[in-house]
C-alpha cells in the first residue's frame, strides 16, 4: 500500500474548486493507494509551515507528498499521472492571468516549452510531488529546528528539517532577485543530484493569480 499525503498550507480558506478537486481525487483512488490530506491554516511563515507539513507526513509514514495550494483546481487523472511518474520530484505548472486579462501564461515563463511534455527546472509548489525517498536522500544536507506542534510519538523532540527556505539569488539576466521557498527547494534538490521534472503536458488552474496591475485596471474600469 502506497501512502500519499496531499499537503496544503491554507491562508484562511481553500477555494471551492480546490475542495471539489480534492473530493474527486479521494473518490478516484485506485487499489493499492491510500490518500490523506495534511493541512495547516493561518500561518504567514510559508517556508516554516511547508517544512512542518513535510515533517508531519514523514513521521506519519507517508511514502509520497504532493503539495497543492489552496487556490488550485485539477483533474484527478493528472494527479495520478504525476504519482505514477518515475521521477522523484514532479510538478505541474499552473497558468495565471497577466495584466492583459485576456491572456494566460505559465507562472514560471514556460510558454516556449509548451508541447514538449516534460523538462527539468525549478517550479512553484502549487502542484508538486515529492517522494519521501528523495527527501531522505536530501536530509543529510539540511539544517533543522524545533517546533512544538511537530512533536509526536515518532518525533518527541519536534525536530523539523529545512527543505524549504528563502534566499536572494541571481536571475538569468544577471539581476538580483528574491527566490521563494518553492524555487529554493528545486534548486536545493538539483544541487544535490535530484532534478525536478516539469510536466507541461498536464494542466492545473490557479484561481487567485491576478497581478496587482490587472486588479487596479479592473477597479479603475
Amino acid at each position: 500500500m502506497k501512502k500519499i499525503a496531499i499537503c496544503t498550507p491554507i491562508g484562511r480558506a481553500a477555494v471551492p474548486q480546490f475542495c471539489t478537486s480534492l473530493d474527486q481525487t479521494l473518490f478516484s483512488c485506485p487499489d493499492g493507494y491510500q490518500v490523506g490530506a495534511v493541512q495547516d491554516v493561518g500561518h504567514a511563515n510559508t517556508p516554516r509551515i511547508r517544512n512542518v507539513l513535510v515533517q508531519s507526513a514523514l513521521d506519519a509514514g507517508f511514502d509520497t507528498i504532493v503539495f497543492i495550494d489552496d487556490d488550485i483546481s485539477w483533474n484527478p487523472a493528472d494527479f495520478w499521472a504525476i504519482i505514477d511518474d518515475p521521477a522523484p520530484i514532479v510538478g505541474i505548472p499552473p497558468r495565471r492571468r497577466t495584466n492583459d486579462l485576456s491572456k494566460l501564461e505559465f507562472c514560471c515563463g514556460l510558454d516556449k516549452k509548451l508541447g514538449e511534455g516534460r523538462w527539468t527546472g525549478r517550479i512553484a509548489t502549487a502542484f508538486l510531488k515529492i517522494e519521501a525517498s528523495a527527501l531522505r536522500e536530501l536530509e543529510p544536507h539540511t539544517d533543522w529546528f524545533n517546533y512544538a506542534s511537530a512533536k509526536s510519538e515518532a518525533n518527541p523532540e519536534g525536530i523539523v528539517r529545512v527543505w524549504f527556505d528563502y534566499a536572494i539569488g541571481t536571475n538569468g539576466d544577471g539581476t538580483r532577485g528574491y527566490i521563494g521557498e518553492d524555487y529554493w527547494f528545486c534548486e536545493f534538490a538539483a544541487r544535490h543530484g535530484i532534478e525536478p521534472v516539469i510536466r507541461t503536458d498536464l494542466g492545473v488552474s490557479h484561481w487567485h493569480m491576478i497581478p496587482l496591475g490587472g486588479v487596479l485596471d479592473e477597479l479603475r474600469g
